[in-house]
């Protein structure tokens, strides 16, 4: 158990915010001596050895608790002065009336447990509303509802309503924040290899938010790590602030974050009320603000394991070493699968390794330490051998030992300590099932700066997750490159640009799109195309039909006049018969754009995370492949580069294929120029939309071929 730590965070401010944190009185409102949360609460903060008083209200009961009740906080304040935190220990039609006695009697923190709160209400009131304005109008921190409280072994105290049993090895360094409380309750479970300094359940954040919780505990000195399990993220902006003073304060963030399908979304939306949004304009959040995510639950108890050693790696590239020939295809196997780097062995050590074990193979990596049969020397020469390695930033042993196995377990820790002990780097010992793993073999690992981890897809994600957190720099801002005179061109209040205007307005700005020109219902759109040059697209033009794939209004290829022809008539007859009201709307004749590589780029505000910057694979293939990158907006310098670095698409771009479509290079330029314009436009830009965008051999930039744009009211004066 962790000794009692001082709470004391000026990044959030909120007194009662400490209090919950390290309470020093507790007051259980509903107190009661029959089996509940009140006595499960009463068993807990024994059970941690709270020293702070604990004192019970019931307007029902003389005594519970082994305590005299208080008939209200109010008269509780009156006779032993005002409790730090209340306790709600009641039904959801009582939690308003209860906070409203908190703020009378001068409480500061106030946890309620109820669910259905949001569903009640008080004299004529909605409960949450009653709540949220007695908490703004007294400084009151409150926790829930519908939540499992707050749990704080680094000061001997809970405000959870779950019982500990066992408080000796629940204490440690790592900091849960779950809007879940049945993940909280599931985390808690496994105490093996880390603790916890607090255990924060928020449920529906009526009034706090994960985003406050996290800005306290970057300030924690209890805590190291700080974990997240997130549904949906209420304050943005105060969230990515906190996670930055977290990532200066040298705490890693790592976040859980569900809700990324369409049925998990609406299930999100009714559990917690919260908005979740696009699961890839989160990521690019969560990256630029240097928070590590992981998307099970396997990678992220790995992944606090390796943050937690007292090593982590300073470069990428991990090092595996087996006695078994089976675990290092089975490495190799998930590794490609993850999308790991497994670097060969540099030559050097390659050939001291094959000195010891006879054959090596031509990559090296894993090593396969059966050779010639001396098991114990030639594990120790692979791990010597990445030890010494300049390609590798950590370095694994796979063999499998768990607590109660029936056969002998592993007799190879030793060899990993003895190699560890000459190295700088990161060691861990590596069970290749989730879960499984050696209890005694994991204590004294961590005893001299090693780490046993459990399951060879998570573990190897967790050990580049901590590698590429330590090797991560915070991108400086980068200088916009749009005027704003280009906005004042676009109509005033909420409009669909048509194509034809989206693209004047893109000429302007200084994109490129294909030489055209409108044909009005009178005009002879074959005479315009013979101008411009065969072959040509034909399109219709109208605002009221953003969308004309579905309903054959655009023709492509058309290499004569009679082409041309033909292909007005095939319009004008769909207009007809699926938009009666636009049948003599203009039709846009372009000249066709060589072959290429199509590409979406587009910008819009996320209802979650703001402002956003997407880039993928265009035309049919954007919804078919939906290798699509989000960078949150302004990009900062460099980040665009790095988030396509990190695509499908940015490495098809960097090869030696690529460099046929101009490399990177010209798409950065270009995407950063359509967030210049999204972000210069203050508001007044709902959407812009650009598919396809064409890269050929033969442009120096980009060509759009489509846009949609939106305009909106932009910013109240």
């Amino acid at each position: 158990m962790n000794a009692p730590a001082p709470f004391d965070s000026p990044f959030a401010t909120p007194p009662g915010l400490r209090a919950l944190f390290a309470p020093r009185s507790i007051a259980i409102v509903g107190a009661t001596d029959r089996p509940g949360p009140a006595l499960r609460i009463r068993a807990s903060l024994d059970a941690l050895g709270f020293t702070g008083e604990l004192h019970a209200v019931n307007p029902a009961r003389a005594e519970a608790l082994g305590r005299p009740c208080a008939p209200s906080l109010s008269a509780l304040a009156a006779r032993s002065g005002a409790p730090d935190v209340a306790l709600l220990c009641v039904g959801p039609e009582r939690v308003a009336a209860a906070v409203l006695d908190a703020a009378q009697a001068g409480v500061k923190g106030v946890v309620a447990y109820a669910s259905g709160v949001g569903a009640t209400s008080h004299d004529g009131r909605a409960s949450l509303d009653v709540i949220r304005a007695a908490c703004a109008e007294n400084g009151i921190a409150f926790c829930g509802p519908d939540c499992m409280g707050i749990l704080n072994p680094a000061t001997r105290s809970t405000l959870y309503m779950g019982e500990i049993q066992d408080a000796t090895s629940i204490g440690g360094d790592v900091a849960l924040i779950t809007q879940s409380g049945s993940m909280a309750i599931g985390l808690l479970t496994d105490v093996r290899r880390f603790g916890y300094s607090h255990v924060i359940s928020t449920g529906a954040e009526a009034v706090l938010t994960a985003a406050d919780y996290l800005a306290a505990l970057a300030d924690d000195p209890a805590t190291r790590v700080i974990v997240l399990f997130l549904e949906a993220v209420r304050d943005i902006g105060r969230f990515v602030a906190a996670a930055d003073r977290a990532r200066e304060r040298g705490k890693p963030v790592v976040v859980l974050k569900v809700g990324k399908t369409a049925l998990s979304q609406q299930a999100a939306l009714g559990h917690t009320g919260g908005i979740a949004g696009d699961a890839r304009v989160f990521s690019a959040l969560l990256a630029r603000h240097g928070c590590i995510e992981v998307s099970t639950l396997e990678e992220l108890t790995e992944t606090v394991v390796c943050l937690r050693a007292a090593r982590r790696p300073a470069q990428a590239g991990i090092g595996i070493v087996s006695p078994s020939g089976g675990h290092v295809e089975y490495a190799l196997d998930t590794a490609a699968r993850a999308g790991i780097d497994l670097p060969a062995l540099p030559d050097a050590q390659r050939a001291a390794l094959a000195a010891t074990i006879g054959t090596v193979s031509a990559h090296g990596n894993p090593v396969d330490a059966w050779g010639n049969g001396d098991y114990e020397t030639n594990l120790r020469a692979g791990l010597d051998a990445f030890a010494a390695s300049p390609a590798h930033g950590a370095v694994v042993l796979v063999t499998d030992t768990m607590d109660g196995q029936p056969t002998r377990p592993t007799r190879y820790v030793d060899a990993l300590l003895d190699v560890a002990s000459r190295s700088d780097k990161p060691f861990y010992l590596l069970s290749s099932r989730a879960g499984l793993f050696r209890r005694e073999y994991a204590d004294r690992l961590a005893e001299h700066g090693a780490s046993q981890l459990a399951g060879v897809e998570p573990a190897l994600r967790a050990i580049a997750n901590a590698a590429a957190w330590r090797a991560a720099k915070p991108q400086p801002p980068r200088a916009p490159q749009m005027s704003p005179a280009f906005i004042d061109a676009l109509p005033r209040g909420k409009h669909w640009l048509d194509e034809a205007k989206a693209k004047a307005w893109l000429r302007a700005c200084g994109l490129t799109t294909p030489a055209g020109a409108l044909a009005g219902a009178t005009d002879d759109p074959s005479k315009l195309a013979a101008e411009l040059g065969f072959p040509v697209a034909l399109k219709v033009i109208d605002e009221r039909i953003p969308h004309r794939t579905p309903y054959g209004l655009v023709q492509l290829d058309l290499d004569s006049a009679d082409a041309v022809t033909r292909a007005a008539g095939t319009i004008r007859a769909r207009l007809a018969t699926h938009f009666p009201a636009c049948e003599n709307v203009p039709l846009l004749v372009e000249r066709m754009t060589g072959p290429g590589l199509d590409l979406f780029v587009g910008a819009s505000t996320d209802p979650e995370c703001g402002p956003m910057l997407m880039i993928g694979l265009g035309g049919f293939l954007l919804e078919t492949v939906r290798d699509v990158v989000a960078i949150p907006l302004p990009p900062r310098a460099g980040e665009v580069a790095a988030r396509l670095a990190q695509s499908g698409l940015g490495r098809f771009l960097a090869s030696r294929s690529g460099a046929l479509f101009g490399g990177v290079e010209p798409l950065v330029r270009f995407a950063e120029t359509i967030g210049d314009l999204y972000v210069a436009a203050n508001g007044r830009l709902a959407l812009i939309e650009l598919n396809p965008v064409r890269v050929t051999d033969r442009a120096a930039a980009p060509v759009v071929l489509d846009a949609l744009i939106a305009t909106a009211e932009g910013p109240a004066a």
